[in-house]
């Protein structure tokens, strides 16, 4: 383990108001992924009552298939799927931070810099793909 002032390399120091806040940030980082894991799992279950729910309200043409009931499921368990990883690689990344800070350990940080970089390609991807639904959904609206 390195000294309480040396976490990273000999060029770059943590002093104590970095120190505080990378705590400050592991702790909240901690608590939006907790509540982002117990959203995707309310997600979870509404998309399960929401898709009969829309079934049973649009009854015409293409609805009445059954299938508008199925891409609202589909979506929502997409949408609580990506959500609950997005949550599950921010709860790792603020572990590992909060025991680096504590114990001063520079592998336990570099792995929760890991893990927030994977955080980041994640959010990278999600907003990419939704960019691309919203833009394939104005193309489609425009054409139609």
């Amino acid at each position: 383990m390195d000294t309480p002032g040396n976490l990273l390399q000999n060029n770059l120091y943590i002093d104590e108001g970095i120190e505080s806040h990378f705590k400050e940030s592991g702790k909240w980082a901690k608590y939006i992924a907790i509540t982002g894991m117990l959203f995707s799992g309310i997600a979870l279950v509404a998309s399960f009552t929401l898709g009969g729910r829309i079934e049973g309200a649009l009854n015409s043409g293409f609805i009445m298939s059954g299938t508008a009931g199925f891409m609202v499921i589909l979506a929502m368990l997409l949408f609580a799927v990506a959500y609950f990883i997005l949550s599950h690689y921010m709860y790792r990344f603020a572990n590992k931070l909060l025991v680096a800070v504590d114990t001063s350990d520079r592998y336990e940080f570099v792995e929760s810099m890991r893990h927030l970089k994977n955080t980041y390609k994640v959010m990278a991807i999600l907003f990419s793909i939704y960019f691309l639904l919203f833009i394939g959904g104005s193309i489609a609206d425009f054409i139609w």
